[in-house]
Parts: structure tokens; sequence; C-alpha cells
């Protein structure tokens, strides 16, 4: 089922590929562990280049590609045991130097559209612990925020790759595009709970590190499109997770807002085989697109 602004969708997905200067279309695809987002991701950006250059960008972190500044500490949780590394990882998942609440799709592809996509990593893998980190060894603290800083750094220049992008009438399909609506959490600020803290160095590096995901406000994707799925499959997609934790998180995806997004929020149930949410997809982005190329009013 699909719900939102959409509307009716284009005939020819061709209007949806490259058509002129500042015609582009920013679509960010949100949903929880067990939506099947990344293959939504990847099904999109296989289509969209049939017909003309898309762009596909990941905003999130892990063993893929990474930032030269973020590449030691990829190799430093290699090296470290998980228990160290993470404080004690969830059940099947590996440990990670990624700072605590960042969020993954378990699972998610390395790239999309064989190898072909732009700013693509690895999934993030951590852990739930508290931002304070106290009871790790001090490396490992200090490595999880310098993570955290770096990761932001990335994330401000795959906003303005995907800008770029959008002025030279691109479809761009991005994965965890960061919102600012709720931190520590869902590609959300991991700093966040050093805002108040005491410390006019700490509120200072959380202010930093806030920056990308305030510019994402800023310039915000065109279309969300939000993946909704139910509890049982979700759990049965993603079965090493825990059942509560996996709960909260669809329900924090179900509240973001994406406020500024030009063409609003459409949401698109996840349980539908993949050809059937890729088709719904199309159909929405291309009505966006349609109404970009026409010059209509947005929403």
């Amino acid at each position: 089922m699909l719900s939102g602004m959409a509307g009716g969708g284009s005939k020819k997905s061709s209007s949806a590929s490259s058509v002129g200067v500042g015609t582009g279309l920013v679509v960010a695809i949100v949903g929880s562990d067990g939506s099947e987002k990344s293959t939504l991701c990847r099904d999109l950006t296989v289509h969209y280049r049939s017909f003309g250059p898309a762009t596909f960008i990941y905003f999130g972190s892990g063993d893929g590609a990474s930032s030269w500044l973020r590449w030691p500490l990829v190799q430093l949780r290699r090296l470290l045991p998980s228990s160290m590394s993470s404080g004690g990882a969830r059940p099947g998942r590996p440990g990670s130097l990624a700072p605590p609440e960042a969020v993954s799709e378990q699972g998610a592809t390395d790239s999309v559209a064989s190898g072909e996509a732009e700013g693509a990593s690895a999934p993030d893998v951590s852990d739930h612990g508290q931002t304070d980190s106290s009871s790790r060894p001090p490396l490992v603290a200090a490595a999880r925020v310098v993570w955290a800083l770096t990761l932001a750094w990335e994330k401000r220049g795959k906003l303005r790759r995907a800008d770029r992008c959008r002025r030279r009438g691109r479809i761009v399909i991005c994965d965890r595009y960061p919102q600012a609506e709720i931190g520590g959490i869902m590609d959300g600020p991991l700093l966040h709970a050093w805002t108040n803290d005491p410390s006019s160095v700490r509120r200072a590096v959380a202010r930093w590190e806030a920056k990308p995901y305030q510019d994402a406000e800023r310039t915000p994707p065109d279309l969300v499109v939000r993946l909704i799925v139910d509890q049982e499959n979700a759990l049965s997609r993603r079965p090493d997770h825990d059942p509560a934790d996996l709960g909260r998180r669809r329900e924090i995806i179900a509240g973001l807002r994406f406020d500024a997004a030009r063409f609003g929020v459409i949401d698109l149930d996840a349980t539908m085989p993949a050809d059937g949410v890729r088709r719904e997809a199309v159909q929405a982005i291309d009505a966006c697109r349609a109404r970009v190329v026409r010059g209509s009013p947005a929403r």
C-alpha cells in the first residue's frame, strides 16, 4: 500500500533520467531493520541507471569505503576483540568502535549496482551503551569520539555531492540520510548527549559534530520513501535482532517527520514482494520528477 502525497506516476520511467540542469531529485530511503531498505536502494539505482545517469550515496559507516581520516579506526576495530571494541555487542553482531546508538540495517550491501555506488560503505554496527563510555578503555572511548567526528565530516561531503548531482539533473538515491530530529540513533548525531554537558569542550565537539545533520535539514531530500514493516516480518528477516530493540527502531522510523522534504514523505508497505515495493517507489519518484520538470509547486 502506498500512502502520502505521491499521486499518480508518470507512464515512462525514462522521464526520470537526466533531463536538464536543476531538474534532479534527491530521494531518501528510510526504514528499520528488516524493511529491506538496501534491496530497494539497489533496485532503484539499477532501474534509473537503465534510463540515464543516476547516483547512489550511502551515508553510513563500517568496513567498506571510508575517508582517509576514518580508515585507521576501521583497521583498529578489526584488531580489537569484540568485547573491548564494543563493550559487549548484541547477540549475532560483531563489536564495533562506532559510537553508541549507531543503528544499522544488518546485512546492508557495501555498494549498489555492481559496485558503482557513490560513497558507499558497509552498515553501522554497534552496541547501545551510554555516550559516556567511561567503563571502556580510554583508547576505545577516544576512538569512538573521533569516529563520530570523522563520520560527520564524511556526511558533510556526501551532502554536497548529493546537491551537486541534483543540480546536474540526476536522480540521487540515498540510504541512511542524516536526520537531526532524534539524536544518537537512526542516523542522528552520535554525540548529542554532550550538547548540555558541563564541559565546554564536549559541548563544542557536539556542536561541530551536529553541523552536517543540521545541514541535512537545510538541504533536505526532495522525497522521502519510508518503508513500513510489521514486527513479525521484521523479525523473520532479522532473526538475530533483539525483538524489543527492533520494535523500538520501528517506532522511531514511523515517527520521523522530515518536514523540510520538498515533496514530503510517502509510506510503502515493505511486506510486499520486492518487485511490488520497487514498482510503487518508482511510481512516486516519477510523479515527483515530472512535477520538477514542469516546475509545479511542491506539496
